[in-house]
């Protein structure tokens, strides 16, 4: 113990159990705001969009999945404001596990995040940055690019947990800037888009609802031929059985200038097509949707709505919890869905629904603008939006670690807080430790990004599942809890969040099953070695009054405890 207070570290509860507890609360509503914000917005509204429209047969189902995304994100953000309030403690979901179902569930979890659901999605992101990145400062070409993306990627994940091993004021910082120069360039995207708009070759060949119909023809027959990736190739395959199925009773639709002398009435030896309900307003035709390329879709939308469920692991370090988490998870969530759907509604004015599908399709937007710089600039936006998620999930993830080492004896190094640098500091290590090893296996194999999203998914969506469930649990076992916001039409949203979520993991699972995707059985396998672990090691679990669930007398609970204006 000695030789750890020389190091600057703090004892873990099972050697020092009534040491005061080590998070303080630095962080304000902004800055909380910015977590939620930052870590939402990242690569994906640039990168899965154009796949989003590859699942989907209209510009109208573009904007309403991206919409229904949005409403499953605040329907998420309500019952997460709910949990973070009444139990402001490091740890968040581990928290809110551990006490619901027990110990053996919540060291299951964070065995999870430890081994796949976070490293994965921090390698995700920093493949997404070296992408780009090297698009920037090109060092190599070929098989030598993959090494030097990797280099960037490696290189992402280390600098920034260095920045967030120095302090807690020095990744709140950071988070802060990258979070505002993301926001600011998006709302010059949607700008750009909605002031501007690329010339369109349908508009010379007939009507608004000509000119729609005639552009999901062409992108139904040229989709498969477009998708490139994964996800891409699977809706593929869901559109080419789609076609052969309708065949039969479907006409065929010619180039965009044939197909308005079908406006005035259908061919004699052709049957009508079926009227379509039009979107007011906007005019757009609500074509038929192939429901399993929909469920795809959803888990794109879904990732890159991912994140307003980080706001419960800094809860110990927000400022006046009782009224600043929910403050941010509502101001961060909605900021976000407003600013998607308006990116959307911008990519389709400016390029219209064939753009979209253009895997440049936000570079195509700001090039109405910037003209040859908007490759670098589209470039430079994506790198700075991947490091905020990065930097906020890096933020984020240790103090899952550390809340798992205060309560298990076999992680009791990861409870460990560094006094002097007042951070988990063994906890932003293995962390970095564990992602960077993920990155250099799937980096080396090809197409990083996509295969880590797949590892990630279906034990990320099981997890979620058990916290929305957890809000009903927590009603009913512990109700006079004090609880600062109590969940809007209890109990029907938690149970919306848990069917979405039951979906999602049905919809991912069947995705892997479906593309032959190795990734996401590795993941559950990993998982049935944690269940093993969580039984044997919860024998010989440090019991320092219940860890992170009954936190010592010296841990700020936001209600009378420890706390800095």
């Amino acid at each position: 113990m000695r030789a750890l207070m020389l190091l600057g570290m703090k004892p873990s509860p099972a050697e020092a159990p009534l040491l005061p507890a080590a998070p303080r609360r630095e962080l304000s509503l902004f800055d909380s705001t910015c977590v939620i914000v930052g870590i939402i917005i990242g690569a994906g509204i640039y990168r899965s969009t154009p796949d989003i429209a590859g699942c989907v047969p209209s510009a109208g189902w573009l904007v309403a999945v991206w919409v229904f995304g949005g409403l499953f994100a605040l329907v998420g953000a309500m019952c997460y404001a709910e949990l973070a309030s009444a139990y402001p403690k490091a740890g968040g979901d581990y928290v809110y596990l551990t006490r619901a179902y027990d110990r053996p569930l919540g060291f299951l979890f964070a065995w999870a995040e430890l081994w796949v659901v976070r490293p994965g999605s921090l390698g995700a992101m920093a493949f997404a940055f070296a992408e780009y990145a090297n698009r920037i400062w090109p060092q190599a070409e070929g098989e030598a690019a993959r090494r030097v993306a990797l280099a960037y990627a490696v290189g992402a994940i280390g600098v920034l947990t260095l920045i967030n091993a120095l302090g807690v004021r020095q990744g709140k910082w950071t988070q802060n800037i990258l979070t505002v120069a993301k926001f600011v360039g998006l709302m010059a995207v949607v700008v750009v888009g909605f002031s501007m708009r690329a010339p369109q070759p349908a508009d010379k060949h007939g009507p608004p609802a000509a000119q729609a119909t005639a552009v999901q023809s062409s992108a139904a027959q040229s989709s498969a031929t477009e998708r490139n990736d994964a996800g891409q190739d699977a809706a593929a395959q869901n559109d080419a059985a789609n076609e052969s199925a309708s065949k039969a009773d479907t006409p065929k639709t010619d180039a965009p200038g044939e197909s308005d002398s079908r406006a005035d009435g259908p061919n004699q030896n052709t049957p009508a097509a079926p009227a379509q309900w039009v979107i007011p307003v906007l005019g757009w035709p609500v074509a038929a949707v192939d429901w399993s390329a929909f469920g795809l879709a959803m888990i794109l939308v879904l990732f890159t709505y991912g994140g307003w469920n980080e706001m419960g692991y800094i809860g110990a370090e927000v400022r006046h919890p009782e009224r600043n988490i929910f403050r941010a998870l509502m101001l961060g969530t909605a900021a976000v869905v407003a600013i998607y759907v308006l990116v959307n509604l911008a990519f389709v004015h400016a390029v219209g629904f064939e753009g979209v599908r253009s895997k440049t399709v936000a570079t195509d937007v700001l090039r109405l603008a910037l003209g040859r710089g908007a490759e670098a600039a589209m470039a430079a936006l994506i790198c700075v939006s991947a490091l905020g998620v990065i930097n906020g999930q890096i933020f984020t993830g240790a103090r899952i670690y550390y809340a798992m080492g205060r309560d298990h004896a076999l992680y009791a190094p990861l409870g460990r807080w560094n006094a002097r640098l007042d951070t988990p500091l063994v906890s932003l290590l293995v962390q970095a430790s564990v992602t960077i090893a993920l990155v250099l296996g799937f980096g080396l194999s090809g197409d990083g990004f996509n295969r880590l999203v797949n590892f990630t998914a279906p034990p990320f969506w099981f997890f979620l599942f058990l916290v929305a469930i957890s809000v009903l649990v927590f009603r009913a076992q512990e109700p006079d809890v004090p609880r600062p916001y109590r969940v809007f039409a209890y109990p029907v949203t938690p149970l919306l969040l848990a069917m979405g979520c039951l979906y999602m993991m049905y919809a991912s699972v069947n995705w892997a099953i479906a593309n032959r995707s190795g990734e996401a059985f590795w993941a559950i396998g990993i998982l049935v070695l944690g269940v093993a672990l969580s039984f044997v090691r919860d024998g010989v679990s440090s019991t320092n009054g219940n860890g992170p669930a009954e936190p010592n007398s010296q841990e700020p609970d936001g209600r009378g405890g420890q706390s800095i204006a």
